[in-house]
């Protein structure tokens, strides 16, 4: 009994794309898992499909003893007023955002944890995602997008791998004319 050429090519043809595609699923579900757990799953989740994102501009509130209010947040111990929000949801480039916000790759895990007063003033921009049932989750940056903190409890993480990415695309939403503005060369 012969076989066929062909039959034998298309069937050596499928094995291969078989396995390369095993590989595929493996590589892209081992890529995010630092990622996952940092955020956690439902965070992460979150960021991945929030039907609504908004960008917050943040100023630090001096006053230790202000009482907080809607416009406040509190991160990291320290209340920051919203002075400026934007619905980025479909903003250009804003699905690169998420992805890379989710991706082990985007994160220096392996470097020691930020000191809050070494590596930055402030927090001075975030992301809140917004599920249809109205849970937020807030990915907050420094004003270098140089590193992240959510609202899970963890702490502050290392993103200079997509930092030029993120001043790309979030950087044009600030509209404040500070003396110091976002630039593209920035470390």
């Amino acid at each position: 009994m012969r076989i066929q050429t062909g039959t034998l090519t298309v069937t050596l043809l499928l094995g291969i794309a078989i396995v390369l595609g095993g590989f595929s699923i493996l590589y892209h579900h081992q890529s995010g898992n630092q990622a996952l757990a940092y955020w956690g799953s439902d965070q992460a989740e979150l960021i991945g499909h929030a039907p609504r994102v908004d960008w917050l501009r943040l100023s630090p509130v001096e006053d230790p003893d202000a009482t907080p209010t809607e416009s406040m947040l509190t991160v990291d111990g320290r209340m920051y007023r919203v002075v400026e929000t934007r619905d980025v949801t479909g903003a250009p480039g804003f699905t690169y955002v998420r992805r890379a916000l989710l991706q082990d790759d985007s994160f220096e895990f392996g470097v020691a944890e930020p000191k809050h007063s070494e590596t930055m003033e402030t927090w001075y921009s975030a992301l809140c995602f917004i599920s249809e049932d109205d849970n937020h989750v807030y990915v907050y940056f420094d004003q270098s997008f140089q590193h992240v903190f959510g609202n899970h409890g963890s702490r502050a993480v290392g993103v200079g791998p997509i930092s030029k990415g993120l001043r790309a695309v979030l950087g044009k939403m600030d509209t404040s004319n500070t003396d110091e503005p976002v630039r593209e060369d920035a470390p």
